[in-house]
């Protein structure tokens, strides 16, 4: 959340009931919540590239001096095949609308390090009111290394500690 009153995450729909207590859902898709002048929440769709199937919103910065917010996230590319391709981390630029809203000024798909020819996962976890994102890039999650992305373009594998062999950014100021 920033102080704009601003929420970053996902949201996914109702496909189908199949009980009173249970359904499925839609793959989720990356949104921000905000509230108009009149208090009322509004749930903007932050959309993602379509060869794409799901993906998150996990942080959002402040209003910058132009009045754009920056919002990180990732998405899960898959094939012809629904096979799962690759993870990655996005930047979405919001811009007000010109009624009191908000709308994607752009959304870009962050730069993934190569690793023998082939390019690796990137989660993106946090960023900062100038537009750097940090976060993750490996094969999982769980055994990636720290990353960052900053806000023009490009990316730097930040070093772990003295006989570490991964890492996680999680945040940044």
């Amino acid at each position: 959340i920033n102080d704009a009153a601003m929420v970053a995450g996902a949201s996914a729909a109702v496909a189908e009931r199949l009980s009173a207590e249970s359904a499925r859902l839609t793959p989720p898709q990356p949104v921000v919540w905000y509230r108009q002048a009149s208090g009322t929440w509004v749930v903007l769709r932050l959309g993602i590239p379509s060869t794409d199937l799901r993906a998150w919103a996990t942080d959002i910065a402040e209003p910058d001096a132009a009045g754009k917010v920056r919002v990180a996230g990732y998405s899960e590319y898959w094939s012809g095949t629904r096979r799962l391709h690759a993870i990655r981390a996005i930047r979405w630029t919001l811009q007000p609308d010109g009624s009191g809203g908000w709308q994607v000024a752009s959304t870009q798909v962050l730069e993934s390090p190569r690793r023998r020819g082939s390019a690796v996962h990137t989660w993106a976890k946090a960023l900062n009111d100038a537009g750097d994102i940090v976060g993750t890039a490996g094969a999982f999650l769980d055994t990636g290394s720290p990353v960052k992305w900053p806000a023009g373009s490009g990316i730097a594998m930040l070093p772990v500690g003295n006989g570490a062999v991964q890492g996680h950014a999680m945040d940044i100021n």
